[in-house]
């Protein structure tokens, strides 16, 4: 019986050639487009779920008010609110702060460029988050001032090789000590960077940071809480 309804389909797409045409090229138009449409929300469903922690880390927001005005949430917030929810709340098993430091000029011996992806970072930044070491270690990496992790890319393009643990790279006139190189970020992660600079080093290089840190959000917050956390008890 089915062979006869595709002889039947067969000979109907013979007598109507243009409009068997037209049917054929729409189904193909449309099934394209529903695997595309597949494969771009499975894309954007996957947004860190490379994270081993994923499930757990959540970042703070802050919503701005003129009085008792809404005005608008920000998802950056002021430095010293990550180690204070971990010293007063039991639930927040770690932190890590990411304050984005813009554009700035790395210099390796001849090789000079103008970066913008780079941040300063908390040493529970290899902790909180998942992400490829292939070379140091991950538990100091970023313990000390004037440290640095790259991606393999940027090891690549400043030294020409992937080890380069121990050597030094210069950034705005400072010396930074590379202390890890991680594999290249997945596209499908929102915190995108190519440096990661010792947060402990916003304290030497800034003295007014302390003072200030309280009345600038400037730094992205990340939790990572305890799996038995009730969210809306906690918010």
């Amino acid at each position: 019986m089915l062979q006869n309804y595709f002889k039947i389909a067969y000979r109907n797409l013979l007598k109507n050639k243009v409009f068997g045409l037209i049917n054929i090229l729409g189904l193909a138009i449309g099934i394209a487009a529903c695997l595309l449409i597949i494969h771009y929300v499975r894309f954007e469903l996957s947004y860190e779920d490379f994270h081993q922690n994923a499930d757990n880390t959540y970042r703070v927001t802050l919503d701005l008010y003129n009085g008792s005005e809404y005005v608008v949430t920000d998802c950056e917030t002021y430095g010293p609110l990550g180690p204070m929810l971990k010293a007063q709340m039991p639930e927040v098993l770690d932190f890590v702060r990411m304050y984005h430091n813009e554009s700035r000029e790395v210099k390796v011996g001849t090789h000079q460029f103008f970066e913008n992806r780079i941040y300063f970072a908390d040493s529970s930044a290899l902790k909180v988050f998942t992400y490829d070491v292939l070379h140091g270690n991950p538990t100091t990496a970023l313990s000390y001032p004037f440290q640095t992790i790259l991606t393999a890319s940027m090891a690549n393009k400043y030294f020409g090789r992937l080890n380069v643990v121990g050597e030094s790279i210069e950034i705005d006139d400072d010396l930074y000590k590379i202390s890890a190189v991680i594999a290249d970020l997945p596209p499908n992660t929102h915190l995108k960077f190519d440096f990661l600079l010792s947060h402990t080093t916003i304290q030497k290089m800034w003295s007014w940071y302390e003072e200030y840190a309280w009345n600038g959000n400037n730094e992205y917050t990340y939790l990572l809480m305890s799996p038995r956390t009730d969210l809306a008890e906690f918010n």
